[in-house]
């Protein structure tokens, strides 16, 4: 054990930093002051005396349980994303494929075995989503998440799931196996496009392939389109992946990358 006790130069930025990241491991709350003060060893009082100052900004927001993660985090988080081209790039090439794209376009990229969505843009057919912008799902379960491990090798994808301790299953058809995994991961480098055939939730379908993502882990990102399973036939599935593909080809071109 250290003999000088940590002193931040700014105690109270880094108590405020704190009750986020509390928080955020709470998905966004509520807690109580009280609750927020045992879990960061801190005094109520000054746990109390912080949060009203953030609540106050809009950072976070009272509720009768406590305090929770507050409106203006949206904002953050929205000037963030704007800030970075790949996702600013995604919004442009959606907006320029227009009306001629029906289903729901996600981004995502890869945190070791997890995936995290980055932006989505709605068709004239939404469909209702596990993910969330700013939120991780497996990757073995997920089509932006094959598409992004399988360009790593079989090894890279063994040491993952290790230092996972193992895949997570989100529904029945969840590939939860690592052979499993491997073999899909071998017919998804095959074809160049993922599937996710009703396992991250019943009754979606997805198509997914990869995207230049420079700056990104392992430079790559992953874009899918969703639609409902039940109209995935093998026409509409020929069609979304088209699609797909022509989105993807102009996404890399604007980052840098060749046009297919």
């Amino acid at each position: 054990m250290s003999t000088k006790e940590h002193r931040s130069p700014a105690p109270a930025v880094e108590r405020a930093a704190a009750i986020l990241d509390v928080l955020t491991r709470h998905q966004g709350g509520p807690l109580g002051s009280s609750s927020l003060a045992r879990e960061l060893g801190a005094p109520k009082s000054s746990v109390f005396n912080v949060c009203n100052v953030l609540a106050d900004a809009g950072v976070l927001r009272r509720t009768r349980s406590g305090y929770a993660l507050g409106p203006k985090l949206v904002e953050y988080g929205t000037a963030y994303l704007s800030s970075i081209d790949l996702v600013q790039e995604f919004y442009d090439v959606c907006d320029q494929f227009g009306d001629h794209i029906e289903e729901t376009v996600q981004l995502a990229i890869l945190d070791g075995l997890n995936v995290i969505y980055l932006a989505r843009r709605h068709g004239s057919r939404p469909v209702r989503l596990q993910s969330e912008i700013g939120r991780s799902l497996p990757a073995n379960c997920t089509a932006v998440g094959k598409a992004l491990l399988a360009e790593l090798s079989d090894e890279g994808v063994r040491a993952r799931v290790e230092a996972s301790g193992g895949l997570s299953r989100l529904t029945p058809k969840s590939i939860a196996e690592v052979e499993a995994l491997l073999g899909e991961l071998g017919q998804v480098r095959a074809r160049g496009v993922a599937f996710d055939e009703g396992e991250t939730a019943d009754e979606i379908f997805c198509a997914a392939t990869v995207v230049d993502a420079p700056g990104y882990q392992g430079g790559k990102a992953a874009i899918s389109f969703t639609l409902v399973q039940s109209l995935a036939t093998a026409t509409q599935v020929e069609r979304v992946v088209a699609q797909l593909r022509g989105v993807a080809s102009e996404l890399r071109g604007r980052m840098g990358g060749g046009r297919e």
